[in-house]
């Protein structure tokens, strides 16, 4: 489990996981662990974080992936091909989000290599 949040929609946390050399966005409660959506990338070394509104974003290096209202989608115990994907957002390639991640005020904020990295999320071509 890496790149976990708590989602501001239902208070629990969802975090990615590689399962069978394939990534997913997982539920995990009291209840128990549940996969929600597929991630474009088998690794787990990622950051993550929600926006007030229970939008889901996860970065690795150059790559950021969003998904909307991850609460609202089915839990799974095994994944399986129609299940939710996560999208790619087009990030500027040349970004590389780091150690942690937040959003904040309609921007992903990324600490990388000593150094701060703000994308800002209102912008059209980010959506």
């Amino acid at each position: 489990l890496n790149g976990c949040g708590i989602s501001p929609r239902d208070s629990i946390a969802y975090c990615i996981v590689a399962h069978l050399y394939k990534g997913y966005l997982a539920r995990v409660d009291a209840e128990g662990f549940a996969f929600v959506a597929a991630t474009p990338t088998s690794e787990t070394s990622v950051v993550g974080s929600f926006d007030e509104n229970g939008t889901f974003y996860a970065n690795r290096a150059q790559d950021t992936w969003i998904i909307h209202a991850p609460d609202a989608l089915l839990g799974y115990v095994q994944p399986w091909e129609g299940m939710a994907k996560m999208e790619k957002m087009p990030v500027p390639t040349s970004t590389s989000h780091g150690a942690d991640t937040v959003v904040w005020e309609g921007h992903l904020v990324s600490v990388s290599g000593g150094g701060i990295v703000v994308t800002d999320l209102t912008d059209p071509d980010m959506r």
